[in-house]
């Protein structure tokens, strides 16, 4: 898949930008209409808000004002698909200018570019053949554009622990498991059928089972991120994150993992 990586005033008009405009949760219809009026301006295709972000975008614009950026569904799949991901002012300035600026000088997060270089080999997820496993449809909806727009493949038809453990895998077909830490405790319903696959699981290969965390840790860090850290499986992974959740109040002991570390060696 090939990226274009030179300076978009020159380019032809065969090859004219592609904008994708997103934002923090101030970013109204209001904020759409005006940046989306620049971009005209600037004679560039924009994808109008119902449009979902595919490989045709070249930037995702994304909208703040005072405040940290937010790695949204639409920013990390940028990141993933390695496209431009710049701060709204970087198409402000350009239709001041009326010729295009630096993207660099407007980068929500540096690891843009360390990612667009990734993207000029292949997809950072392009060895990822994923089951997202969460109570969230939102954020399964989210994790699965994101890791395909990374190169990636997810199994969608895999809903739960039930048809992760049901599905006949043969060696290669998986590589990921990405969970919530809730189906990690031994008081969910469905643990003891994935402490069974997990041990079955080991026939199939390298099979990682990660805390759903590592997807947007790895774009944030520009993938510089190890498996390791969000390996449910390693000694003292699980516990740590659950201690960190349990002191913001919503587990109230982490002490449960020791037994799960045991069942799962």
């Amino acid at each position: 898949m090939f990226f274009f990586c030179f300076r978009l005033n020159k380019m032809s008009s065969r090859e004219r930008p592609v904008l994708f405009l997103c934002g923090d949760e101030k970013f109204g219809l209001g904020e759409f209409k005006k940046l989306e009026k620049l971009a005209i301006q600037m004679n560039v295709r924009v994808y109008d808000r119902s449009r979902k972000f595919d490989d045709n975008v070249t930037h995702v614009i994304y909208h703040s004002i005072g405040n940290a950026p937010q790695l949204t569904k639409s920013v990390m799949c940028g990141l993933a698909a390695g496209k431009w991901v710049v701060y709204h002012s970087f198409l402000v300035k350009s239709a001041r200018k009326k010729s295009w600026t630096n993207e660099k000088a407007h980068l929500p997060y540096p690891a843009c570019v360390e990612l667009r270089k990734t993207n000029e080999i292949s997809g950072p997820f392009i060895h990822m053949r994923a089951v997202i496993i969460s109570n969230n449809d939102l954020k399964v909806e989210a994790y699965t554009s994101i890791i395909k727009a990374g190169g990636g493949i997810v199994y969608d038809k895999i809903k739960g622990i039930r048809d992760l453990s049901g599905r006949k895998w043969q060696r290669g077909d998986l590589t990921h498991v990405l969970l919530d830490l809730a189906f990690m405790k031994p008081m969910h319903r469905f643990y003891d059928l994935l402490a069974d696959f997990i041990q079955t699981s080991k026939v199939l290969g390298n099979v990682r089972f990660l805390y759903s965390k590592y997807i947007p840790e790895y774009l944030r860090e520009g993938g510089h991120v190890k498996e390791d850290r969000f390996d449910l499986l390693k000694p003292g992974v699980l516990s740590g994150y659950l201690r960190r959740v349990n002191q913001d109040g919503f587990i109230r002991s982490s002490h449960t993992c020791i037994s799960l570390s045991c069942a799962f060696t």
